[in-house]
């Protein structure tokens, strides 16, 4: 893969000659990317809370992950051999994920009331009932990308490595999401799911603030940035003048560090630990892993500066 021209000119060119469907998710992630600015100065302005079922936080977290995913696919969709079909049905999972999950979210923040586990209209209903079908439809489309990249592909071994695990990671925290979903709740407790409950009632149950168990939120959070923590990486090494190899090994040690740290999240969550209560074993994989991943990127750039400055 040819080195990046990051000057202005050589942006432009690459926008012109990115297809309609790449300039498609590159204009509606700029915009996710500006609706994210607009609640945080929001957020800031009227000193709303951080945390909580209700905040403007919320919209701006939802449309960070938007942006970045749509940014994500618009790069990757000339690189990986798809069909039309796929391709098409990868970038809409994406534009409609990044959209509608944002466009709810700001919805219910804007009105006062909670996005998450909320249904005493049928209005809140019909909005939450939408969040998991895009949530259902999203997950779909990322196994049609995990199913296209484990084909014969024409990339350079890190760049396909990248792609492989980015994807795997984005399933882990897309289906991590719909079980948040089916569970009512961000906490796990044990058991089936909520929804599958004999008596669970939507209308009492809580929005995880005060619930004791598993936390399923920061493995979600983490996982649905997969695509682009690994492409990241990717992308700046092709700026760098390392042989492949190196690459490779860089890749790996990003990916592995996520996937280990995503490892240890799940079995906390899985055995009802909160992430405050963690065993010092657990906690010192999780240091290593959070080490290694930062390590890893500081390589990463390192590398990429390298190779810009020569």
């Amino acid at each position: 893969m040819a080195r990046a021209d990051l000057s202005l000119g050589g942006l432009t060119r690459y926008y012109r000659q990115s297809s309609t469907l790449q300039k498609v998710l590159f204009i509606v992630g700029t915009l996710l990317l500006v609706v994210m600015v607009f609640h945080l100065a929001a957020l800031l302005i009227t000193g709303g809370p951080l945390s909580g079922p209700i905040s403007l936080r919320k919209p701006a977290t939802f449309a960070e992950t938007g942006w970045l995913l749509c940014w994500s696919v618009g790069w990757l969709l000339p690189l990986v051999k798809l069909k039309s079909w796929e391709k098409g049905f990868v970038a809409a999972g994406a534009l409609l994920f990044g959209v509608g999950e944002t466009l709810v979210a700001a919805v219910q923040a804007w009105r006062g009331v909670p996005f998450h586990y909320y249904v005493p209209t049928p209005f809140d209903g019909v909005i939450f009932g939408f969040a998991g079908i895009d949530a259902a439809v999203f997950l779909a489309s990322v196994l049609v990308l995990l199913r296209a990249s484990l084909r014969h592909q024409e990339l350079a071994p890190s760049l396909l490595l990248a792609v492989r695990l980015g994807t795997v990671i984005l399933f882990v925290g897309t289906l991590t999401g719909v079980l948040m979903i089916l569970n009512w709740s961000g906490v796990w407790q044990g058991g089936p799911p909520g929804l599958f409950r004999p008596g669970f009632d939507t209308d009492n149950a809580n929005f995880s603030e005060g619930a004791v168990g598993g936390n399923l939120v920061v493995i979600h959070a983490v996982g649905v940035h997969g695509l682009s923590l690994m492409l990241l990486p990717a992308w700046l090494l092709t700026l760098s003048r390392l042989r492949e190899g190196r690459r490779v090994r860089l890749t790996a040690a990003v990916g592995g560090a996520t996937l280990a740290g995503l490892a240890v999240l799940q079995v906390a969550a899985l055995t009802l630990r909160p992430l405050g209560s963690l065993d010092l074993w657990a906690e010192l994989l999780l240091g290593v892993t959070l080490v290694g991943f930062f390590w890893s990127y500081l390589l990463v750039g390192r590398a990429a500066l390298r190779g810009l400055a020569a």
